[in-house]
């Protein structure tokens, strides 16, 4: 079994000893101002690698809340490249893996997390108390692995530029340059590994749709479409995917009932579905699942939606990908450009854009025009409080607790449309964005 890291946070008794018996290695979350931790965590590491030992690390320092991939933490990254570029082996290889879950059993404590609670510490009392969830069935688990990247050939020259400048400034800025690019392909080829579920693809039909309820004739329109962009850009279906594709989602749509995700309403028009204001943070964590695939179409059809030019797509979407620069790991601009072009060949394959118009009401445009709705609408109301902010400074969880305010009004007012946009961490990378603009404006 690999070597894994693993935060100090899971060494508590009794999983501590467990997981240590399993190959994990507990290491704290920061040392930044701890030299000799600092040192004796290298010294660790490049021992690991020099005898050849697998190991296993979560780049993005822990689990995910939201359902997409976050920001990669690069300490341990940078680590390994350090000891790699000192000359304990003649390559390395950094292997890209998705796990991919049906249902998860932290729904509910993930959806308070996100909506402002604190994080409860890990201890064998959360322990015990989460025997009950344990019983029920979560589906299927899987686990897929993306092609090998081989850090010799990654680096290429530079290895020997940073072996022979090590510790100088300029050498030192330009690896950390390396190391960030770095830490973003693998989020990126983690991404491209990953599989689709029903579940993934029934939460973004439903919550992708205009309001707050969608008729089963709408929703079934909007899964299938999804699914054929999937299948164009040839990512891997889950079984249950290919099943539900061939059932009508039925068996999606059953269970997620049963979990209490949606609600089934019927009027003389037959069936309603209905997603829970309280539940909607819940399936927005399975819609992240797969966001990333969708992240070009929905860009590329609100540009179109907007009438933008397509002379002036890339610039538009190039625009918008900066924007959100803090939410997905973003496509290179070279084969963004490439990717664009395909979306766009296959959109006027499909009929939803004749010579250089948008055909609004094709089953394409209406399936993919409101999947980032959630993040323009929490990114709109971000501006907005900062703007009106009238007093600085001001402390970043008190500020977004007027976000959540704002956000709330706006509802209220008929102004916002998604509830899952009033998300702790979407505020706080809105406002990361924001004060990383007005750092670069100021230096």
């Amino acid at each position: 079994p690999p070597h894994i890291a693993a935060g100090d946070n899971l060494s508590f008794w009794p999983m501590g000893p467990l997981f240590r018996g399993a190959g994990a290695f507990f290491i704290r979350r920061t040392f930044e101002d701890n030299e000799l931790y600092k040192l004796v965590f290298r010294k660790y590491l490049a021992f690991l690698i020099r005898e050849g030992y697998t190991q296993e690390f979560f780049i993005e320092g822990g689990r995910t809340r939201t359902g997409k991939v976050l920001t990669p933490k690069l300490g341990l990254l940078a680590a390994i490249v350090n000891a790699f570029i000192q000359g304990v082996r003649r390559d390395l290889y950094f292997v890209p893996i998705s796990i991919h879950y049906g249902r998860i059993p932290e729904e509910e404590v993930y959806r308070r997390e996100v909506a402002g609670e604190e994080k409860e510490p890990e201890s064998l009392g959360a322990l015990l108390r989460a025997r009950s969830i344990l019983s029920r069935p979560y589906g299927t688990v899987y686990v897929s692995f993306g092609d090998p990247i081989s850090l010799h050939d990654s680096l290429g020259p530079r290895r020997e530029r940073f072996l022979e400048g090590f510790g100088g400034p300029p050498v030192e800025e330009e690896k950390r340059a390396f190391v960030q690019r770095l830490g973003f392909r693998l989020l990126r080829e983690v991404n491209a590994a990953a599989v689709a579920g029903a579940t993934a693809i029934s939460a973004t039909a439903l919550l992708s749709a205009p309001r707050a309820a969608c008729r089963m004739a709408d929703f079934l329109s909007a899964a299938h479409v999804l699914v054929r962009l999937l299948r164009a850009s040839d990512v891997r279906l889950t079984a249950s995917l290919v099943r539900n594709e061939n059932l009508n989602f039925r068996e999606s749509l059953n269970w997620l009932g049963t979990g209490g995700l949606i609600e089934r309403l019927v009027d003389a028009g037959g069936i309603v579905l209905h997603v829970p204001v309280e539940k909607r943070l819940n399936l927005d964590f399975y819609k992240n699942n797969t966001i990333h695939f969708f992240l070009l179409p929905s860009l590329l059809t609100r540009a179109l939606l907007g009438r933008v030019p397509l002379e002036d797509l890339r610039t538009h979407v190039a625009w918008w990908l900066d924007l959100y620069r803090w939410e997905f790991p973003l496509p290179e601009r070279g084969t963004m450009a490439m990717a664009l072009e395909r979306w766009i060949a296959h959109y006027r394959g499909a009929g939803a854009l004749v010579d250089a118009n948008v055909v609004p009401e094709h089953p394409v445009i209406r399936a993919t025009s409101g999947i980032l709705d959630n993040f323009r609408e929490a990114y709109l109301v971000a501006a907005r409080t900062v703007a009106a902010q009238p007093e600085w400074p001001i402390a970043q969880p008190a500020l977004m607790q007027r976000m959540r305010r704002q956000f709330s009004a706006g509802l209220l007012l008929g102004e916002l449309y998604k509830p899952e946009g009033s998300s702790m961490i979407t505020f706080g990378n809105a406002l990361s964005l924001r004060f990383q603009r007005l750092s670069c404006r100021q230096s």
